[in-house]
């Protein structure tokens, strides 16, 4: 039900006490009381929430999903993900007869790609997934440092499985993208959720609704940054032969100034420092002339055609972490613009 705004005017009771009364439809949507309580809540820009205490159930918190035989793996994955992110509690999965690798597939999804959720029944037709995380567990802050971390070190390994020909590293670095999945989807589930009420918003720790799109924006590149270091572990396990130790030193110095930028944008963003993300996104600006001095002189060198080809991709992935860096100071200055906002509205003062 689409609730319309009203006008109301403000009255004058007792003498001193200014009252409005409250829509009689809305009061009817959320079951209010007489002598039932509710949450006056000031918000940055001055406005009033207004939330009844016993709290609201506005979206339904468990859904049926029905798997058939003619579904795709990736059709499947897509449709849980889905549901999980946009805040289902409980996900039930309905399998029709002969589904049993999709069975075997959708289990795989819930333990590679879905924190905090487990598997909490299961029958020859049925099987269903709870998540159990609360968002005060996990403020959004320290998944998005988390995902920060592991991508990092993925970046670091598969630099190191390159220059080193180390290919179990190789293989190990593909397989941890899997960790910074898990993170991402948490925090855009709990991004969602915070965009629909204050009280969530709350509880992952942020202060402001227009933080919400900045940390979807930071945690999505932080991801794309952990799948271009699975990209160059990739390259790295295609490469057959030795890389020329002078082209793998200025590959590494390559690499090394791209990962200093990435590591100071999550900094700036931590810290919200504009002086820091504005450093960065100068930094960034170096990139493309270091990138066309390296393909010179991987060109002038005899190597062969696969090695060529796949250390573009390792110089393009290389690029592409300083891009999305990029990307992640610019929100750190914007969210540094909004908080100055809010400090200078009156209510702040």
């Amino acid at each position: 039900m689409k609730l319309a705004p009203e006008v109301r005017k403000v009255q004058l009771t007792g003498g001193a006490t200014l009252i409005v009364s409250l829509p009689k439809d809305w009061v009817r949507v959320v079951n209010l009381k007489p002598g039932e309580e509710v949450l006056i809540i000031p918000q940055p820009d001055l406005s009033l929430l207004l939330v009844p205490k016993k709290g609201m159930k506005i979206f339904p918190s468990e859904i049926v999903l029905d798997v058939t035989k003619e579904q795709s793996i990736e059709r499947i994955t897509r449709m849980i993900l889905a549901h999980f992110v946009a805040g289902y509690d409980i996900i039930k999965v309905r399998f029709s007869p002969n589904t049993i690798s999709l069975r075997k597939a959708v289990k795989e999804i819930v333990r590679r790609k879905m924190v905090g959720a487990e598997i909490i029944s299961e029958s020859s037709d049925e099987l269903t997934i709870q998540c159990l995380v609360s968002y005060k567990e996990v403020p959004i802050s320290k998944l998005v440092e988390r995902m920060a971390i592991i991508a990092d070190a993925m970046y670091f390994d598969a630099l190191k499985s390159l220059i080193e020909n180390k290919k179990d590293l190789a293989r190990d670095v593909i397989e941890r993208d899997d960790e910074v999945d898990r993170f991402y989807w948490l925090a855009v589930r709990q991004l969602k959720k915070a965009v629909l009420g204050k009280e969530a918003l709350t509880e992952i720790g942020l202060k402001d609704p227009r933080q919400c799109l900045g940390y979807r924006i930071v945690a999505k590149s932080i991801e794309r940054i952990a799948d271009h270091a699975s990209k160059i572990a990739s390259a790295a396990l295609k490469i057959g032969e030795k890389i020329p130790s002078e082209l793998a030193k200025s590959i590494l110095e390559y690499a090394e100034y791209a990962r200093s930028i990435f590591n100071d944008a999550v900094k700036a963003f931590q810290k919200v420092s504009g002086d820091l993300a504005q450093s960065v996104m100068d930094r960034v600006l170096q990139i493309p002339s270091k990138e066309e001095e390296l393909l010179i002189k991987i060109v002038g060198l005899n190597l062969s055609p696969i090695t060529v080809a796949e250390l573009r991709i390792v110089l393009d992935s290389i690029r592409r972490v300083a891009e999305y860096s990029a990307d992640i100071s610019e929100i750190t200055i914007h969210l540094g613009v909004e908080e100055k906002q809010v400090a200078s509205l009156p209510l702040q003062q």
